[in-house]
């Protein structure tokens, strides 16, 4: 997981507070999160905001289907980009 200001900076995307975003920037906090959980691998996950990903990759390791709703338009284009880049298919954004 890269930090979030360096995945912003080299999408050239800027946060809007008018929609809340947040990002996660700590990847062993998103682990401890994806672990507390407790993802099997036949379950289906719903992330809503699911932003730059630090928590829908962890998850797409784990679960049988990932459904990630992003109202940003942006960030749901850089997400489908890295599950491609990963082979999941597995992962609707």
């Amino acid at each position: 997981m890269h930090p979030p200001k360096l995945l912003l900076a080299t999408q050239k995307i800027r946060a809007r507070k008018s929609l809340g975003q947040h990002f996660l920037a700590d990847p062993q906090t998103a682990q401890r999160i994806v672990s507390l959980a407790q993802i099997a691998s036949g379950d289906t996950v719903l992330e809503i905001g699911s932003g730059l990903g630090a928590l829908t990759l962890p998850a797409a390791e784990r679960a049988k289907l990932v459904i990630a709703v992003e109202t940003d338009p942006r960030l749901a284009a850089f997400l489908e980009q890295e599950a491609t880049a990963r082979g999941w298919t597995h992962v609707r954004v």
